[in-house]
C-alpha cells in the first residue's frame, strides 16, 4: 500500500505552504519571505479525508491573522495565519486513535507527535 499526503507548513511570519510529503526542497525556509518554518502538520489522504462527515486526515483549519488587499480592486494579495497550538493536533490524534481502534483489526495503535 502506498502513502499519499502532504505537509501543511507555516513560517514564523504566518505564510502558509502545502508541500508534498515526498518533496525535499527548501523545507526549512518560507517560499514567500525566506524565514524558518515555525509549524508543520502531516495530512494523510491515503484513504480519503472524511469518514461519516468527520475529517480523519489530520488537516488543521488555519485561522487568518491578517490579509493585505489591493487598494484598487480589493483582491487579496497576501494572507498570514496564526500558528496553531499543539493541543489541536493532540485532539485530532486522539480522535484518529479512537477511530482506528474501533475500525481496524485488534492490534495496538500507536501514534506519536513529531
Amino acid at each position: 500500500m502506498s502513502f499519499e499526503g502532504y505537509y501543511q507548513r507555516l513560517c514564523k511570519n504566518g505564510h502558509s505552504m502545502d508541500v508534498d510529503c515526498y518533496i525535499e526542497s527548501d523545507k526549512d525556509r518560507c517560499a514567500v519571505c525566506g524565514s524558518g518554518i515555525a509549524w508543520h502538520n502531516l495530512v494523510d489522504v491515503t484513504n480519503g479525508s472524511y469518514y461519516e462527515n468527520e475529517r480523519i486526515d489530520g488537516y488543521v483549519e488555519l485561522q487568518i491573522k491578517s490579509q493585505r488587499k489591493c487598494e484598487h480592486c480589493g483582491s487579496i494579495l497576501e494572507t498570514t495565519y496564526k500558528i496553531p497550538k499543539r493541543e489541536k493536533k493532540r485532539k485530532w490524534l486522539t480522535n484518529l486513535t479512537q477511530y482506528l481502534r474501533g475500525h481496524s483489526s485488534p492490534r495496538k495503535v500507536t501514534i506519536s507527535l513529531p
